[in-house]
Order: structure tokens, then C-alpha cells, then sequence
């Protein structure tokens, strides 16, 4: 989260009450969804295929 905080140039503090007042969530669970939906196969698109 220091990464992230530093990269956004906001306190640890102040993405910590982002994360628990607007996603109700902590850093940690959010960030193992971010990784879990990326782990994911992407899905087919199958429009342009001829």
C-alpha cells in the first residue's frame, strides 16, 4: 500500500479510509480480486472472426 499511496501522492492513512468507506473492503482483499480477476482467461470475441 506505501507504493500505491506514494504513487498517488496521498497518505497511507487516507487510501486506507478510501478503501474501507468507499469499497468496503481492505487494501489486502482488494488487491487479491485485482489478482484473482487478472488470473482469469480472457473472454472470446468472436465478432470480427470470419
Amino acid at each position: 500500500m506505501v507504493i500505491l499511496s506514494r504513487s498517488l501522492d496521498i497518505s497511507k492513512n487516507e487510501l486506507a479510509r478510501y478503501f474501507t468507506s468507499f469499497l468496503n473492503s481492505t487494501f489486502r482483499l482488494w488487491l487479491a480480486e485485482v489478482r484473482f480477476v487478472t488470473s482469469l482467461p480472457a473472454p472470446i470475441c468472436t465478432a470480427f472472426s470470419s
